[in-house]
């Protein structure tokens, strides 16, 4: 079970980075935690120059400050949308089946964060590290609402090879 959350606003990097955590200098990256990080292991996904999306691979909710006088720009944003690990080396291949995005930037570009469609649902794609090069993972959210539906997709086209 994992903890999920947002910050955005102009003043999100500076409320992040003084909480220790580490955060992507670029819009659209991903950086990834271990375990002996601050917070414990995990990701933060930069969505936008001021928008950030937060994934604790533990259930625990850490305190958050307030934004306040110190940061008076930066807000929590609620996240309950359905995340889900994809393992394996042919989810580049399969996936393809359900969505235009050439999954080969990812081995190029590993801190990516893609935006885009999969099987007509709006999905956020990252690639996780892997214990090996040859080793492929991808992290998706999506709405929970579409939850059931997706995973029906990627059953069929895995089931279809």
């Amino acid at each position: 079970m994992s903890t999920r959350f947002g910050i955005k606003g102009s003043d999100a990097p500076a409320l992040l980075q003084q909480l220790g955590l580490r955060i992507p200098a670029q819009p659209n990256r991903v950086t990834h935690w271990l375990p002996h990080d601050p917070w414990g292991s995990g990701r933060c996904l930069r969505q936008g120059s001021s928008e950030f999306l937060i994934e604790l691979d533990s259930s625990e909710m850490p305190a958050l400050p307030a934004g306040g006088e110190a940061f008076p720009n930066a807000w929590p944003l609620i996240r309950s949308d359905h995340s889900q690990l994809l393992s394996g080396d042919s989810w580049s291949r399969d996936l393809a089946q359900l969505c235009s995005f050439d999954f080969a930037r990812l081995q190029d570009e590993p801190d990516l964060v893609v935006m885009t469609l999969l099987a007509g649902i709006g999905v956020t794609l990252i690639r996780e590290p892997a214990a090996t090069s040859t080793d492929f993972a991808l992290r998706l959210w999506c709405d929970a609402s579409f939850s059931t539906y997706l995973q029906d997709c990627l059953n069929t086209i895995r089931g279809s090879r």
